[in-house]
């Protein structure tokens, strides 16, 4: 087992996108979850539902005694409180988006939680972040390196670093 390679992602496209990653990973870290590494910030387009805002994501790398089922209902929490709330437009805009992308090498597919994330492979910019994080990971129920996902994933949505002063106060 892979220990504490606990990947989540984070990703905003409404009102200030900036101060609603750093208020996400600033409740991260008051529910005891330790921050272990983080990808570079980045600025994405959109993938499913075309017609929205582009967002700006991140993974973070982190570590935590809560069960997956646990840190999905911290998650959620979270996500209520910064003010996400239901769309009526799947994969529509979001205030704030938290993702279980990988909990160490668990593999869950129930109808509240799917580990790995199921669209990890659609994602250039979620393999991209994870690069910035360990190009040698090796992806539990993919069995392949992210430097090898990242050579053969179709890289045609823009995804750029987006340099931020903010999160640096709550990263560092």
């Amino acid at each position: 087992m892979q220990k504490d390679m606990i990947l989540i992602c984070l990703g905003s496209n409404m009102g200030d996108r900036e101060k609603n990653i750093f208020d996400a990973i600033k409740l991260i870290k008051l529910n005891n979850i330790k921050i272990v590494s983080f990808s570079k910030l980045y600025n994405t387009e959109p993938v499913d539902y075309k017609n929205q805002n582009d967002f700006l994501n991140i993974v973070l790398r982190v570590s935590t005694d809560y069960s997956p089922e646990e840190l999905l209902r911290v998650v959620k929490r979270i996500e209520y409180l910064i003010g996400r709330r239901e769309s009526k437009i799947p994969k529509g805009p979001r205030i704030i988006d938290i993702d279980i992308l990988f909990y160490n090498d668990i593999i869950i597919d129930s109808e509240e939680l799917t580990i790995p994330h199921r669209s990890i492979l659609d994602r250039y910019f979620v393999i991209k972040m994870l690069m910035d994080i360990d190009e040698d990971y090796i992806m539990p129920m993919f069995n392949k390196k992210v430097k090898d996902l990242f050579e053969s994933i179709d890289k045609s949505k823009r995804v750029e670093e987006f340099k931020s002063k903010r999160l640096k106060g709550v990263l560092f």
